[in-house]
């Protein structure tokens, strides 16, 4: 079990008021289960368990155990995300100095592989339109990246940074049982797992190339240290159901209205290839007659928010969820001048008690999106982000498409096993779309409804719970299972073995040796 220890919300708000930026790392445990890490656990620091010899622990950056729990942590192969308090320095015998970076050149001591990384940052609209950083909040918009440089040898280097001066330093080394990461990559990542309140229309958000692929290779480095010795079972889940190797949902902005006669071609359509679509409508355009017949034929419907205010979208919402049957479990972002207003949406949408919402610039799986408590620190919201979608549609003209690009893309990110949501206005680019389709719905993809898709991935990765049992693990869905789900068990370095819990399942239990 990896324990993953953060500060108590004490000493978070303290944090957060000396840095004056959010303690985004407290969503670590999120990064590791959406890399289908599912023996984890947070814990504050001072109720950090390790009474079980299979647990490790994993302290994010700033954590400050006692001296006691802090002796008892480092007995075993122990992680820790810098920057690192001074009395765990101390602790650890290193010494090391903090400072920021506007950003880090990352590559492995055989300059094979390299990253940038620095912080994302939130770009809207001003009121000329060109797009500017959103500066407020000022605890939500963090400018740069702390990193912390060691002085003395160090047993083993995974990775080096280039800083800003010019110099180079160790960024992520091994020194004994210990694994040490000098910069916040779990601050770094949850980050993307929220977006401030915005005042004006969001217009991009530029963030670190290649993150995603950074993030999970410090996290197979961290199982590697922590189940190096054969102590810690590693236990994994697919992130598709049983015979699927990824997964494609088809998304409608029902922007403009279609005829009958068009929609029942589109579902007809969809009937052959076995494909679902989420189709969202604008309250002010709901053709009740066709949302039923969308949602009597297996699909789904969802809000697509243009309003301005919370009373607003509460009314327009209820006008689209009463024609759906109550069934509206999702909500996507209009082109209109409001646009997409980050944390402030998301607050209307969990109001409103939808699922999922879009988490703009997040790839390829997945993600819970994270909002601040009525305390100061983040938690964890019920809404669950869906990654970007693959846009078909350049504007509103007929016949002017990216079905190329589309294509390449889409094709390239489910070889990966990625989901991919493309997207199309169903009045435009009718055969591009089938043309698509076509072409990317192959063997072994998971076609599913985008709220069928959040629903599996909160069960089996975001929800689920689960403990050993003496030598067994006890994984504990919180909804029965909608399709059976793969679950690997293993040591490190060692084949996995598989397993399947099957499908309605609440609750299943795999031997660990």
């Amino acid at each position: 079990m990896i324990v993953i220890g953060v500060p108590d919300e004490t000493a978070i708000l303290q944090l957060q008021a000396d840095q004056q930026a959010l303690y985004f790392s407290f969503g670590a445990e999120s990064l590791l289960r959406r890399h289908g890490l599912i023996n984890t656990r947070t814990r504050s620091v001072e109720k950090l368990d390790l009474v079980d010899p299979r647990c490790r622990a994993l302290l994010t950056r700033a954590t400050q155990p006692s001296p006691d729990r802090l002796g008892r942590i480092t007995r075993r192969p122990c992680a820790f995300e810098g920057p690192l308090a001074p009395a765990v320095l101390r602790h650890l015998g290193l010494h090391g100095e903090t400072r920021l970076e506007r950003q880090l050149g990352l590559a492995t001591p055989d300059g094979r592989n390299r990253w940038t990384v620095r912080r994302s940052e939130t770009m809207v609209a001003s009121p000329d339109g060109a797009p500017v950083p959103v500066a407020e909040p000022r605890a939500w918009v963090p400018r740069r990246v702390p990193f912390q440089r060691f002085d003395g040898p160090l047993d083993e280097v995974l990775l080096n940074a280039a800083l800003d001066d010019g110099s180079e330093a160790p960024a992520v080394f091994r020194s004994g049982q210990f694994w040490i990461c000098a910069f916040p990559i779990f601050d770094l990542g949850v980050e993307l797992l929220t977006f401030p309140p915005m005042q004006a229309r969001w217009r991009n958000r530029i963030v670190s190339n290649r993150l995603h692929e950074l993030t999970a290779t410090m996290m197979e480095q961290i199982v590697a240290h922590l189940a190096g010795d054969g102590g810690m079972p590693v236990v994994r889940i697919a992130p598709w159901p049983v015979g699927y190797e990824r997964a494609l949902s088809v998304r409608h902005d029902y922007d403009r209205p279609i005829s009958d006669a068009s929609l029942a071609e589109l579902l007809d359509f969809y009937d052959t290839r076995d494909l679902k679509c989420s189709v969202g409508f604008l309250s002010e355009r709901a053709p009740p007659e066709q949302i039923r017949a969308i949602r009597d034929r297996g699909h789904e419907i969802q809000i697509h928010a243009a309003q301005s205010g919370p009373e607003d979208f509460a009314s327009g919402f209820a006008v689209v969820s009463e024609l759906a049957g109550g069934t509206v479990a999702g909500a996507t972002i209009h082109g209109n001048d409001i646009g997409f207003r980050g944390d402030i949406h998301y607050g209307w949408f969990e109001a409103a008690g939808l699922r999922y919402a879009e988490l703009f610039r997040v790839q390829h799986l997945p993600a819970p999106i994270y909002r601040q408590a009525p305390s100061g620190v983040l938690r964890r919201s019920a809404l669950t982000g869906t990654p970007s979608h693959y846009s078909l549609d350049v504007d509103t003209t007929p016949q002017t498409h990216r079905l190329e690009h589309v294509r390449q893309r889409a094709a390239a990110a489910l070889a990966g096993g990625a989901l991919v949501i493309a997207m199309n206005h169903p009045d435009i680019n009718r055969a591009a779309l089938y043309e698509l389709l076509d072409g990317i719905a192959g063997p072994a993809v998971w076609r599913a409804t985008m709220g069928d898709i959040v629903e599996w991935w909160r069960i089996t990765h975001d929800d689920l719970a689960l403990d050993y049992h003496g030598g067994f693990a006890r994984v504990t869905f919180p909804a029965p299972l909608p399709q059976a789900a793969v679950v690997t068990i293993g040591a490190a370095g060692a084949d996995m073995v598989r397993h399947v819990a099957p499908e309605g399942c609440l609750e299943a239990e795999f031997p660990l040796g």
